[in-house]
């Protein structure tokens, strides 16, 4: 988009490594920031079940402004606090009054699923969920949406990259 004359557009994030646990080293790709770029990591609720972006406003359990180890032109890496749990954090580049859109470290995100039946899973059967950051602490939870009705669904395994789930017989 182009920027009005006179102003000085914001920090842009393009890409971010994912998963990380505190203590990590995250790094961030994208540009249009100083020297004196701070990263303000807020930690997010443990809501509803989804991905936290697409929920509602987020319910922020604390906020930290963190220094970068390092700056360059088109990359800053930050430690993950330590003093934050793991899971989802919602983060902004922030430089000279200017901010960058947020962007959510550890956010659930699914890329397939896997049933029972293959492409399908049938009542008593299995689902597998696959994708990216699944599962942080080993509290994830699953629920099956079909107009406003939830169904959650007990997990028989989790991880960081896969769910897998039985299915109750009356679904």
């Amino acid at each position: 988009l182009p920027v009005p004359d006179g102003e000085t557009a914001p920090p842009a994030v393009v890409w971010f490594s994912t998963p990380v646990r505190p203590g990590e080293i995250v790094m961030v790709h994208g540009g249009n920031w100083s020297m004196d770029a701070l990263v303000a990591v807020e930690a997010m609720g443990n809501g509803e079940t989804g991905k936290p972006a697409l929920g509602a406003t987020p319910e922020i359990t604390s906020r930290v402004e963190v220094l970068p180890l390092s700056i360059r032109r088109n990359c800053i890496s930050f430690h993950f606090p330590r003093n934050l749990e793991p899971g989802a954090v919602r983060c902004r580049i922030v430089d000279a009054g200017r901010t960058s859109k947020p962007f959510v470290l550890n956010e659930p995100d699914v890329w397939w699923f896997q049933g029972d039946g293959g492409q399908q899973a049938s009542p008593g059967g299995w689902l597998g969920v696959f994708g990216r950051c699944l599962s942080s602490d080993g509290n994830a939870r699953l629920a099956l949406k079909r107009g406003n009705k939830t169904t959650p669904v007990a997990l028989e395994s989790q991880d960081q990259w896969s769910l897998r789930a039985g299915l109750p017989d009356g679904l």
